[in-house]
């Protein structure tokens, strides 16, 4: 029967009164069925010719772009089915060139490294099963590898994870051997329990190996608790602040992490604690911070939403925060309250405002001063402030070919942490105008805004475009620490079902950095596939290294032209 206007077409009638699901009929008579086990063999060969720009003293520039040899890169990838639930994923010398690259990020007076998401196919694959409440898996960590193995599956109640993988360390000839055990049990309704382990090994000197348990228990339909705690072990460099230098040494740490939930339909609260100690190190996953434990709370409100109004819903998070190091010494103290506004016509409004009283010690930079040595700060050894940020943004959908996203922030006694952003923006602290080396953080002021404008011209042509900025002003020196303005174009053709074009252009003017990936691809299935791809890299009014100096117009520092095919041979066993 064809479906008609607006109209729901069922077997049987359908009371809107009471639940829809529960008015779902019941098949019966479906026994015995039999589900096909299918091995996958997927050999690609990738034939590329990368470009890098070398030092050349007699080329105006001091340098030039020199091509390397055409190479020819074998690989294949074996996905075994061995039952319905469990799957066997192997790869030999894989390549991801056809891969988009990560999007470009403000870099600038970053203490902590950021984080950045997965889109290799081969690892987000099953990735799920590795997931825990602390990131103790992040297959990012895994550079280039040589070969890779992934088991996973569930079995009842019971679900599992193995994954291992021999990876090719960038600029060295030294191999890093990772593997990753997880098992987890579900039991009741949306419980379960966990345990995971993972082991890194990278030449003869740096180890690191981690255990810990975690779980789920459903006390009722709306509360949750979770929790997490796991241990380490390293043999590796550790910093020592104390005598300003690394040293190999043994080195054990715990992290931990619990949360009592209440989800109920217009109000919610949170409370919980985290930590991690010193020597905490998870080598396979990714860790922001440490030396740092904490506890936080959160309280939400909101209204049931009403698709007939014209504020559709309403919703308000209110938190509080604190952390400590353990020296007992305060790290910050925070509290926030955000705001969440849903109107007709697919339009959207967040607002925020957020205080943090923060301080940082030299010996989170560098060196810690004693009786033999000087401090790696500038005058006071730990700094303090006292930081207002307002935040916002706004959505708005027109029709099915515009989107429109707006978000902003502003921070008063914004920390410098007198990095020097680039040689564009070199440190702008007290003591850098004195010619000291030390670092001298101070407060400033920052406002950041990002502008994003999705466009589907027709249906086949989809483009972003976005344009971002960050600044931050010194109070006590008025200079800016930094101003970083990144423009960022991403646009796909499809051609045909199985045949598309995609372009991405990102610029960042702190660096002068711009990069384009440009990929034409067939894939009719998704192992058999054609790509041929050109990634670029490139400076524009950027700074040059071999001749001291700014340099006008556009430079390749690199530059890499690909051609990726492979086949999928299938069999159902």
């Amino acid at each position: 029967m064809p479906r008609l206007n607006d109209e729901n077409n069922s077997w049987m009638p359908i009371q809107r009164s009471i639940s829809t699901l529960s008015q779902i009929g019941k098949i019966t008579g479906l026994n015995d069925i039999k589900t096909e086990r299918a091995l996958e063999i997927v050999p690609s060969v990738t034939v590329s010719e990368t470009g890098e720009r070398i030092e050349d003293l007699s080329h105006p520039l001091g340098s030039r772009l020199q091509s390397g040899p055409i190479k020819a890169d074998v690989g294949v990838s074996i996905k075994y089915q061995i039952t319905p639930n469990v799957t066997l994923d192997a790869a030999v010398n894989p390549d991801f060139a056809e891969v988009e690259a990560d999007a470009p990020v403000v870099r600038a007076n970053e203490r902590f490294p950021i984080f950045f998401p997965e889109k290799r196919p081969f690892f987000l694959e099953g990735i799920d099963y590795f997931q825990t409440p602390l990131q103790v898996v992040n297959t990012r960590t895994i550079a280039d590898p040589d070969v890779a193995f992934k088991l996973t599956g569930k079995t009842g109640r019971n679900t599992f994870g193995v994954l291992t993988a021999v990876d090719r360390f960038p600029n060295t000839d030294t191999k890093a051997y990772v593997g990753v055990l997880r098992l987890k049990r579900d039991f009741g309704v949306q419980s379960n329990i966990g345990m995971i382990a993972t082991t890194y090994h990278f030449g003869a000197r740096r180890h690191n190996n981690l255990a810990g348990a975690d779980g789920k228990f459903q006390l009722d339909p709306q509360t949750f608790i979770d929790f997490q705690v796991v241990g380490t072990n390293s043999n590796r460099n550790f910093y020592n602040p104390d005598i300003d230098a690394s040293e190999y040494r043994s080195g054990t740490g715990v992290a931990y992490q619990s949360n009592y939930d209440y989800t109920g339909r217009n109000f919610g609260y949170r409370v919980g604690v985290s930590g991690r100690s010193r020597d905490y190190r998870a080598d396979v996953g990714f860790t922001r911070r440490t030396n740092t434990h904490g506890a936080n709370g959160s309280v939400r409100l909101g209204i049931e939403p009403d698709p007939e109004r014209v504020l559709i819903g309403f919703s308000t998070r209110s938190s509080v925060s604190f952390a400590m190091d353990e020296s007992g010494r305060m790290q910050q103290l925070r509290s926030s309250f955000d705001t969440d506004w849903n109107f007709q016509d697919q339009f959207s409004i967040r607002t925020g405002t957020d205080y943090e009283f923060a301080r940082i010690y030299e010996d989170e930079f560098g060196a810690r001063r004693n009786a033999n040595q000087q401090g790696i700060f500038f005058g006071e050894n730990y700094r303090k402030a006292g930081q207002f940020t307002m935040d916002g943004g706004i959505e708005k959908e027109f029709g099915k070919r515009v989107e429109i996203e707006f978000d902003f922030g502003i921070t008063t006694n914004d920390f410098d942490f007198d990095f020097g952003a680039s040689e564009r923006f070199p440190r702008v602290s007290p003591a850098a105008l004195l010619g000291s080396s030390k670092l001298d953080p101070g407060r400033g002021f920052s406002f950041n805004y990002e502008i994003e404008l999705g466009l589907q011209p027709t249906d086949p042509w989809s483009l972003e475009l976005s344009y971002e900025r960050e600044k931050l002003t010194r109070n006590d020196t008025k200079l800016v620490a930094f101003d970083s303005n990144i423009y960022s174009l991403r646009s796909t053709y499809q051609f045909t079902r199985f045949t598309f074009a995609r372009v991405r252009m990102d610029y960042e003017t702190i660096d002068g950095t711009f990069n384009s990936q440009l990929l034409f691809g067939w894939s009719p299935n998704p192992g058999t596939a054609f790509y041929v791809g050109y990634n670029d890299n490139s400076n524009y009014r950027a700074f040059n290294e071999y001749r001291n100096r700014f340099d006008e117009g556009f430079r390749r520092d690199g530059q890499r032209f690909f051609i990726r095919m492979s086949y999928l041979f299938r069999k159902s066993l």
